[in-house]
């Protein structure tokens, strides 16, 4: 499904709760569709049925905020969310491929500082090099406690994670397929150690 790219400069961050999030997902689909169905991703969602298959499980975490930012226009050009990983690690292939990259040491130390998980980060490529995805995380991640996220390693935003400070502690893959995913690590105060 093709979307119409938004026009109109940025606003103002807007903080959103579960239930705002979800009500916010029809306008999000067309970023999304822009971000993640071109290569390297390849993710295309066809519909707003498909895409709220895809993140409806999202909303019911507990702690899950969200930011979007909106054009003065009223379309939404950059999302990101996530929350607090929870004490006991989820039986999620997702989760096991990280846990299987880290190793059980590794594993334990970051887990132990109950990092925030980003879950997702989307920038419109109409809007890109304006800061936004700086932003977005600058007000998303807690600024002195430590936060993690997986992105292709292959995609460009790898490179503007590490830019940004973020330390790439391994490599696994995706919940459904072979998808190559690099894990990166987030600590102000350095209190973790090992990267690569």
């Amino acid at each position: 499904m093709t979307q119409p790219a938004p026009r109109g400069s940025p606003r103002e961050l807007n903080r959103l709760d579960a239930g705002q999030a979800r009500a916010s997902l029809g306008d999000w689909l067309g970023p999304y569709t822009r971000c993640f169905s071109a290569p390297p991703w390849n993710e295309p969602v066809h519909s707003l049925a498909d895409y709220q298959a895809k993140v409806g499980w999202h909303f019911q975490q507990p702690g899950f905020r969200a930011l979007e930012v909106r054009t003065d226009g009223g379309s939404v050009i950059a999302v990101a969310y996530g929350w607090p990983s929870p004490e006991t690690l989820p039986e999620y292939p997702y989760y096991q491929s990280l846990a299987d990259c880290l190793g059980p040491d590794r594993m334990r130390q970051i887990w132990s500082a109950r990092p925030f998980e980003v879950v997702e980060l989307m920038v419109d490529p109409v809007a890109r090099r304006q800061g936004l995805g700086r932003q977005l995380l600058a007000h998303l991640c807690p600024s002195d406690g430590v936060s993690w996220l997986a992105t292709r390693s292959d995609s460009p935003a790898a490179a503007v994670y590490r830019r940004l400070g973020w330390r790439h502690v391994g490599d696994g893959v995706g919940n459904t397929s072979a998808t190559p995913l690099g894990y990166f690590v987030l600590d102000p105060r350095q209190r973790l150690i090992g990267s690569t």
